[in-house]
């Protein structure tokens, strides 16, 4: 027998909660506190938008790349780096249509 349950996942938008859930995990993990630098943690909660599963992923991609380059802290330019990855850059605003031309318009129309 199986058993399934659907929740919905709710975004943490409270930048203390978000905070005290890395601080756990961090310790739990054996990490150092100072492991994430406080420009770099606002990075993490914009660009997740408060989601974990989010904050999983970009954490464990800064992780990689903080041990590629050899640094020992995840600062602003790792998670940057990460957020480019990961395609959580912030959208553009889509493109205006273009103008139709005048015979397809409404004659009543002035433009």
């Amino acid at each position: 027998m199986r058993v399934i349950v659907y929740a919905p996942l709710v975004a943490k938008t409270d930048p203390a909660l978000v905070g005290a859930m890395l601080d756990h995990a961090l310790a739990a993990a054996g990490a150092p506190p100072d492991l994430i630098v406080d420009d770099a943690r606002a990075m993490l909660l914009r660009a997740a938008r408060g989601l974990p599963r989010l904050i999983s992923h970009l954490l464990r991609l800064a992780l990689v790349l903080a041990d590629e380059r050899e640094q020992p802290r995840i600062d602003a330019s790792i998670m940057n780096s990460a957020i480019i990855l990961l395609h959580l850059e912030p959208h553009s605003p889509p493109p205006l249509p273009p103008a139709k031309p005048r015979f397809e318009r409404d004659p009543r129309s002035r433009k």
